[in-house]
């Protein structure tokens, strides 16, 4: 069982409260043994003072007016102590005392020992305290020996209720010290969540704005470096693009001759020469036409309302792929339909390359919750083992496309960049009972 917080912000705000509770329980155990504690040893010796003026004061008077002196002080103190017989005692103590209080009669008793004191603690809010005093008798008693007195002294020490003003301003104490944690982590977490949703936009192949350089240096660093990758990123990818597109212009002229010259010796040539020639050079113009596709990008292009069935159909009539079409019906879409149908046809182009014409190749629409969804199921080889992650990247080609069926491995490269452009994704999934399903899925906008 996992207690710590799974969020940056969580744990920091954790561990901002606990170091504060530390500081105050720390602070309170300094003041304890710096302040009260020595507070309290100089009460104990005042009181222990005060009590052998006492006793000294009984001792110098006769023993007749002992008795009456000390009922007359303990009147003083409205307690109902009966004083002047030995025998009569306080109630007998019938609770622990607190730490401070043991201290404070631990000292008070070390104080009084050669008087044979007796010190009860009366269970009293008021903290009182009753004392018994051995006191000699005078020269006139016959009997000599000791009589023993009680005196109280309620109050000496803090009532042990607690008042309700101390609760009340502890738990504003707490309270404004996690308010205050939760401002501080908050204003350090801002900027780090600004960092993960501009990353969130990169990964769907969006350009986020720049990050404010402002702030703490870490923040500031972090804010820099991200902006230079974003910049970085972006010139690799229109170099890239200048690059492909050039390539691809450069090649067409060239294939257009290579056609023209097929066509216009046709007559000349050996048929199934002609007809490899031909295929060689649909397959090249098929290849740069992909380049160019990569090569465009996908965000010039506009989202409107579109009907993703009919845009389906369209890309079927395309491709010329004899295809099982499922129509789900989902409700039309803001979608960059250029792009949405360019990844479609890639999708049913892949089918028909790898899965032939032995099995017809299925395309399905749906709605799933607030996604859309395409689909196009084949019976082919399926991923072979490959990752399918892997095979999304530029370039990359499974080991069924590297045994002789031709490509240039951007097929599902541009049908993952108009997903990531939508918001979206690509799904390569392995269809029961063997082949591929690939599924484009994207958020459901309508305005």
């Amino acid at each position: 069982m996992r207690l710590a917080p799974a969020s940056l912000f969580g744990r920091n705000l954790l561990l901002i409260v606990a170091l504060i509770l530390l500081g105050q329980l720390g602070s309170a155990a300094m003041f304890r043994a710096f302040v009260q504690g020595p507070r309290v040893d100089q009460a104990a010796d005042a009181f222990a003072r005060t009590l052998r003026g006492m006793h000294d004061g009984l001792q110098a008077l006769p023993d007749t007016q002992r008795a009456a002196f000390a009922q007359r002080f303990n009147a003083s103190t409205r307690n109902s102590l009966s004083p002047a017989s030995p025998d009569v005692r306080p109630p007998a103590m019938r609770r622990e005392l607190a730490p401070l209080e043991r201290r404070f009669v631990r000292r008070v008793a070390q104080q009084l020992g050669p008087l044979g004191a007796r010190l009860v603690w009366q269970p009293r809010q008021d903290g009182g305290m009753a004392v018994r005093l051995q006191v000699e008798r005078g020269e006139e008693e016959a009997a000599g020996g000791e009589q023993a007195y009680w005196l109280d002294l309620p109050g000496l020490l803090p009532a042990r209720e607690w008042p309700r003003a101390w609760v009340y301003a502890s738990g504003a104490t707490a309270l404004l010290a996690l308010v205050g944690a939760w401002l501080i982590q908050r204003r350090l977490n801002r900027p780090l969540n600004e960092v993960v949703a501009a990353a969130g936009s990169l990964a769907r192949g969006e350009r986020p704005p720049a990050l404010d350089e402002s702030g703490p240096s870490e923040i500031a660093a972090l804010a820099r470096s991200f902006n230079r990758m974003v910049e970085d990123l972006a010139r690799n990818e229109r170099e890239r693009e200048v690059m492909l597109a050039g390539i691809s212009h450069d090649l067409r002229t060239p294939l257009a001759k290579l056609r023209l010259a097929v066509e216009l010796g046709s007559g000349k040539l050996d048929a199934q020469l002609a007809t490899s020639m031909d295929n060689a050079v649909t397959t090249l113009d098929a290849i740069v036409g992909q380049f160019m596709d990569y090569a465009r990008g996908m965000q010039d292009e506009a989202a409107v309302l579109t009907d993703i069935d009919a845009l389906a159909r369209r890309a079927v009539a395309a491709c010329g792929v004899p295809v099982h079409w499922q129509p789900g019906a989902p409700p039309p879409c803001r979608v960059r339909p250029v792009a949405l149908q360019r990844a479609l046809v890639n999708l049913l182009e892949n089918a028909q390359r790898y899965a032939g014409t032995a099995s017809p190749i299925e395309l399905a629409s749906g709605q799933a919750g607030a996604e859309v969804w395409l689909e196009v199921r084949d019976r082919g080889p399926g991923l072979g083992g490959a990752d399918a992650e892997s095979l999304k990247q530029p370039f990359q080609r499974g080991d069924a496309a590297r045994s002789g069926v031709p490509g240039s491995g951007l097929g599902l490269a541009v049908a993952d960049r108009a997903m990531r452009a939508h918001g979206g994704r690509l799904e390569l999934l392995p269809r029961e009972g063997g082949g591929l399903r690939a599924r484009l899925a994207w958020p459901m906008a309508t305005d």
